[in-house]
């Protein structure tokens, strides 16, 4: 039985195993991608295919899966859905300004090994010297420290060239498998506290070599202290691994049609096709978040005067597969400018009197099109984020302390949000007015959305304030609390309303 507006706790495989053949209408979720993030073990790994297997099977023929999935993963993502039997549709591109880019430098790097290689050298020495004493295989080590992925890591063999030593608790591990003694409890120790303190340096330090806007002399001089200084780093220096996170793919995938052609498919199931007017971009909002203008068409054509109002194509333009937020949205602008779209407004073969060429002769002819101007982001839909609506209804829950890489001290003038203490800890909350336009997209008013992955209840939120109805799953107790008390506060009032 299909028990709506409700969240199942458990496994997402063994819940949906209970629910009924072709009872939801869209899925829209946000999965684990796979990428370990800030720790957390629920994401290990992107949704295997039986997970998919299931959620095709709960889905009606034509129905949408819109999935959330990280840029390093997603072709696992899309792999997968598209294995247990999806067509895969598209991409939707959600392009945010707010990620802070986590690469390595390579040039310090290369002076902390060579300075590190000295340091480390007589414990490498002792730690391989006791693991030949006894015979024991390096991979035999290496089984006890698996990476995020489940994978073998390297650090043993890292320990033993001397380029780094373990953690407290790895080497609370090598010495029980080892039989080592307790004389380098010492350089650990030392090693583990400069570890906490790099991981909580403020955001006006400097972060691989580059400072913000507005550094004082003390921290020019940090700068310089910490340059490379060797040849070979400085051959490097300014290299880098990674880029700045600025977007998340969605896998936009669809259930086999059931029927010969989209037309029928509609018919029978209300499913098959998306929702293009209820989410074109710009213009006026009308009932279910749809753009109701119509277009005007004003023709004078062989001498006499035709005026049409087509109410099947309102005002907004085509939704694109590409979404901003709103900070992504205002940095599109302040690099584009203000432009003019007007690009219903073209004359075809002008004389110089503006009028068109005809078979029966040169006529004029008008056609009112989008004539607003703006930066480029107007092309496109950019969700906004209420600053509040993250801790919405959870007030009464206990606080609890941001992840430490942001509970560091902002730049001057910015305050620290994401380091407040917070009633929702999740670390992706997707912003609810993405999920309405998500969802929107692919859910007829009253439909029935599934969400196997539900975090902490933004797809819920969302289908509230829409109309729409919803099932979740979640695995995580914490959370499950999370969802109930964001769901206890959900009105427009409390959100802002519609846009």
């Amino acid at each position: 039985m299909l028990e709506l507006n409700k969240i199942h706790q458990g496994d997402c495989l063994e819940v949906l195993k209970g629910l009924p053949d072709n009872s939801v209408d869209s899925v829209v979720t946000d999965p684990p991608y796979g990428l370990s993030f800030m720790g957390k073990k629920w994401d290990y790994d992107v949704p295997k295919v039986d997970v998919w297997k299931e959620v095709l099977r709960v889905l009606k023929p034509g129905g949408h899966l819109l999935s959330f999935a990280g840029t390093r993963t997603y072709h696992r993502m899309a792999v997968n859905v598209e294995d247990a039997g999806f067509e895969i549709r598209d991409m939707i591109s959600w392009l945010y300004g707010s990620g802070l880019p986590k690469s390595l430098s390579i040039g310090k790097q290369i002076d902390k090994v060579s300075k590190r290689v000295n340091m480390f050298e007589p414990f490498a020495q002792y730690l391989k010297g006791q693991r030949l004493k006894l015979n024991i295989p390096q991979n035999q080590i290496s089984k006890h420290f698996p990476s995020k992925t489940g994978g073998l890591t390297g650090c043993v063999s890292n320990w033993e060239l001397g380029m780094n030593v373990p953690t407290k608790e790895q080497w609370i591990i090598l010495k029980r498998e080892l039989n080592l003694n307790s004389k380098f409890d010492d350089l650990i120790n030392r090693v583990e506290t400069e570890r906490m303190v790099i991981g909580n340096k403020p955001w006006d330090t400097p972060v691989n070599g580059f400072l913000p806007d507005g550094m004082d002399k003390s921290e020019r001089k940090q700068l310089v202290d910490t340059a490379p200084s060797s040849p070979e780093a400085k051959e490097w220096e300014g290299w880098g691994t990674a880029l700045k996170p600025a977007c998340e793919p969605i896998v936009v995938a669809r259930k086999p049609l059931s029927e010969k052609i989209v037309a029928l498919n509609v018919l029978k199931w209300g499913t098959g096709g998306i929702n293009i007017d209820a989410c074109r971009i710009g213009g006026s909002m009308g009932k279910d978040g749809a753009l109701s203008k119509p277009r005007r068409t004003d023709n004078t054509k062989f001498g006499k005067s035709n005026e049409t109002i087509n109410p099947q194509s309102p005002f907004g333009r085509f939704p694109a597969n590409i979404i901003f937020d709103e900070i992504a949205g205002k940095l599109l602008d302040e690099q584009t400018g203000n432009l003019k779209g007007d690009s219903l407004n073209r004359k075809k073969r002008e004389n110089s009197g503006g009028s068109t060429l005809y078979e029966g002769g040169w006529k004029s002819e008008q056609t009112a099109g989008f004539t607003d101007v703006g930066g480029a982001s107007r092309f496109f839909y950019c969700a906004k984020a209420s600053k509040s609506e993250r801790n919405k209804g959870c007030e009464e829950l206990e606080q609890k302390d941001a992840p430490a890489s942001a509970r560091s001290k902002p730049a001057e003038g910015r305050e620290n949000v994401l380091g407040k203490p917070r009633a929702n800890p999740h670390p992706t909350v997707k912003p609810i007015k993405l999920m309405e336009y998500l969802i929107k997209l692919v859910t007829r008013e009253g439909g029935v959305v599934l969400d196997p992955f539900m975090g902490s209840g933004s797809t819920a939120v969302a289908c509230v304030r829409l109309g729409r109805n919803f099932v979740g799953i979640e695995k995580e107790k914490e959370y499950i609390k999370i969802i109930n008390a964001r769901l206890s506060q959900v009105n427009l009032l409390s959100f802002g309303g519609q846009e």
